[in-house]
């Protein structure tokens, strides 16, 4: 049988490409790719405790560069992102307050 139309197969390419594979059969991964990203593995629970400590040592790092300036006056805020950030602030309580109810 020959195919006249390739948009025939289409459909039969994008379910062929969602079967798990046999080597995902036997690791026990064969789920939907949606399941599939719901799962976290030790490695990646490592990554983000590893990116966590990092994320609180930059952090701290910060927050004692701030408090040097603020203390010998030289802290000079940038008026225009500290009002991006108020109004971005409350968009989002706005919508959420709109979703709410």
């Amino acid at each position: 049988m020959k195919v006249s139309d390739a948009k025939t197969g289409a459909p039969a390419r994008a379910a062929q490409a969602t079967e798990p594979t046999d080597a995902a059969k036997a690791a026990g991964t064969a789920t939907s790719p949606a399941a599939a990203n719901d799962r976290v593995t030790v490695a990646q629970a490592a990554v983000v405790d590893e990116a966590s400590r990092v994320a609180r040592a930059d952090r701290n790092s910060r927050l004692k560069e701030l408090e040097t300036a603020v203390r010998s006056g030289n802290y000079k805020p940038d008026a225009g992102r500290i009002a991006e950030r108020i109004l971005d602030d409350a968009e989002i309580t706005a919508r959420l307050r709109a979703t709410l109810r």
